[in-house]
């Protein structure tokens, strides 16, 4: 659910004397606005309808940005985030005109994570480099929101590894590892910044890094009480342990690897299902699936990555689907089946060809290049 703005007045003395202010929605607005501050979804299912009536109405300039909010909410918080932008453009429109640079900054906020949930990582990114821009143009005559610019600088770090700008990823993190030390209370966004950091770390290869980074952002996001965001770290954590498997040629030593990486594997998985979190869920699915694997156990492994398939199409997740063909191919190649392999591998970098997060392909790339 979208973040109570930062201006949350409803209403104003200065807009009575506009000449199409509308008394009735002036006394519907702060109900509304006082349903979304409870984040309660039925709530949000409220405040929508509230304002509905007003919307065929001509209202004042100001007004009408706020019912398009309230309605925005409401969509996104139904997971509508297609009708939701709709809405919020308008209202971004609007504040633009106002010149309410605090309207201006929360739509941007609120559109960067609509436009991460349909996975346009581009246009999500874009979204973020308009709000530094607006940070830096307000901080030469107002006092600097290093810990808003912060977090935009942690998001960013994410949206390029994705989008397969590793360099630029990089630099973004070492900014904000910069800002953290004028912020030392923004611990989620300092965890962010290791959770990136573990991508690339296993990007290039350096597992022990990345075990240090991921448990970093791991502890950080499960004392934060933030199951999603802690389910997907604590896997994280169990796949950089397991990423040193090949390390290692004694059975025994591999064995102690994995007895290593099950205990955050098992707490993901609790905290996935605790989350109600189905893309975490899927993802944590896939992680267990590879432990098995190295742990040789005996399961139907192909039907359950199979399973993972069908229900990541159901929810229209490309990126997890991407992730479960490699996983089936790093399945059939362990069984020897070399051809079926590749196939798998060159039909996920296809899926991904053009889209917003090429880096999901860093698995199945790095298998052909290795001749597998």
């Amino acid at each position: 659910m979208p973040l109570m703005p930062a201006w949350p007045a409803p209403d104003h003395p200065s807009w009575q004397n506009e000449r199409d202010y509308s008394i009735p929605l002036a006394q519907i607005l702060p109900q509304a606005f006082a349903l979304l501050a409870t984040n309660l979804r039925e709530n949000y299912n409220r405040a929508a309808t509230l304002v509905l009536p007003f919307v065929p109405k001509t209202v004042s300039a100001p007004q009408r940005l706020r019912v398009c909010y309230v309605i925005a909410s409401y969509l996104a918080s139904d997971d509508d985030y297609r009708e939701a932008l709709i809405w919020l453009d308008e209202a971004l429109e609007l504040a633009y005109l106002l010149e309410d640079a605090d309207a201006v900054l929360d739509h941007i906020i609120m559109r960067s994570g609509l436009n991460r949930a349909l996975m346009r990582t581009g246009e999500a990114a874009s979204d973020l480099y308009s709000g530094l821009t607006l940070l830096d143009q307000r901080a030469q005559g107002a006092p600097p929101q290093t810990d808003l610019k912060l977090h935009f600088t942690a998001q960013l770090a994410g949206f390029e590894y994705y989008l397969g700008r590793y360099e630029v990823a990089e630099r973004l993190l070492d900014d904000a590892r910069m800002l953290t030390h004028e912020v030392p209370a923004a611990l989620l966004d300092a965890a962010t910044v290791e959770w990136i950091q573990t991508h690339l770390h296993r990007l290039r290869g350096r597992p022990e890094e990345a075990m240090r980074t991921s448990l970093a952002a791991a502890t950080v996001f499960t004392e934060s009480g933030s199951a999603i965001s802690a389910a997907r770290a604590q896997a994280l954590v169990a796949d950089s342990v397991m990423d040193y498997i090949p390390a290692f040629q004694a059975d025994a030593d591999r064995g102690a690897i994995l007895k290593l990486a099950w205990p955050h594997l098992s707490m993901a998985t609790s905290l996935a299902r605790e989350a109600h979190d189905p893309i975490g869920r899927l993802m944590t699915q896939l992680t267990r699936i590879r432990y098995g694997r190295l742990r040789q156990s005996s399961e139907n492994r192909i039907a359950m990555i199979e399973n993972v398939i069908r229900k990541a199409r159901k929810l229209g997740d490309t990126a997890v689907v991407a992730e479960a063909f490699t996983s089936l191919g790093d399945e059939l190649l362990a069984s020897g089946e070399m051809n079926s392999a590749r196939n798998l591998y060159q039909q996920v970098l296809a899926m991904l060809d053009g889209g917003d997060f090429p880096a999901v392909g860093l698995r199945a790339r790095r298998a052909l290049l290795n001749g597998r």
